[in-house]
């Protein structure tokens, strides 16, 4: 032993918000969309180019491809969030 005290017997859980699940899903892919509509909303001023990626990341999604899909939404909400 390294003389470290014992951890108390009842810690408390750290508090935070609720874990989300993703992964490779159309349900995934779906709710990156929404996020985006969302974003997009609030946010007038977006690129062309970022919509334009979006919108093909929702296509590939639809016609099945959604690794790709989901590759490009991400790509298109990246960095939407910081000040500009």
């Amino acid at each position: 032993m390294l003389g470290l005290p014992p951890a108390p017997a009842a810690a408390q859980p750290v508090t935070s918000a609720p874990m989300e699940v993703t992964s490779d899903t159309a349900a995934f892919c779906q709710s990156l969309v929404r996020h985006f509509e969302r974003t997009r909303m609030r946010r007038p001023e977006m690129s062309a180019d970022r919509i334009l990626l979006a919108s093909k990341g929702e296509h590939m999604c639809a016609i099945g491809l959604i690794r790709a899909g989901i590759a490009r939404l991400r790509m298109a909400l990246r960095g939407v969030h910081e000040p500009q």
